[in-house]
């Protein structure tokens, strides 16, 4: 018997059912253990990835803001360029720009803090859109540190149709 070609129906004349759909072999599966639909187990971890997704998300941009506000990210000097006495100096973001810094820096935390309170999927996407836009938007200055972000809150949006496939072939 040669297992590599795939013929429906097989030849051999012993009767068997069509292999099942993803969707019906979650339902047949959630069924038979007497969850119902995708069953609440499903439910529930599927809910609970999400929300560690969203949380490691947030901590990537609490980090990012921490660091962008504490640390001297602009250096420069003082001095003529013809003289020998030049010093380094080196300020923090809200030492330049003042303390409306806060409010770009802030912006994602507080994307990503919705997405982890309100616990929805188009909060989600919505956050990942608003992430993801704001790291290529702002890339240049302080867009970039907000990148680690955006990956797990993108995964964070789309690990439901990943969970579904990962019950389905365990």
């Amino acid at each position: 018997m040669n297992h590599c070609r795939s013929h429906w129906p097989p030849g051999d004349g012993v009767k068997r059912t069509p292999p099942l759909s993803i969707q019906s072999y979650i339902e047949a599966r959630g069924k038979s253990s007497g969850l119902g639909g995708l069953g609440a187990e499903y439910n529930e971890n599927c809910t609970e990835m999400k929300t560690r997704l969203a949380g490691v998300s947030f901590g990537l941009t609490v980090a990012a803001a921490i660091f962008l506000l504490v640390w001297p990210v602009y250096s420069g000097s003082n001095g003529n360029s013809w003289s020998n006495g030049k010093q380094i100096t080196h300020a923090t973001l809200l030492q330049v720009n003042g303390p409306y810094a806060i409010i770009p820096v802030m912006f994602p935390v507080l994307t990503t803090l919705a997405a982890l309170l309100l616990r929805k999927q188009w909060v989600r996407i919505v956050a990942t859109i608003l992430i993801s836009g704001f790291a290529v938007i702002g890339g240049f200055t302080i867009g970039l540190f907000y990148l680690p972000a955006a990956i797990p809150m993108l995964l964070a949006a789309c690990v439901a149709d990943s969970a579904k496939l990962r019950d389905v072939f365990p």
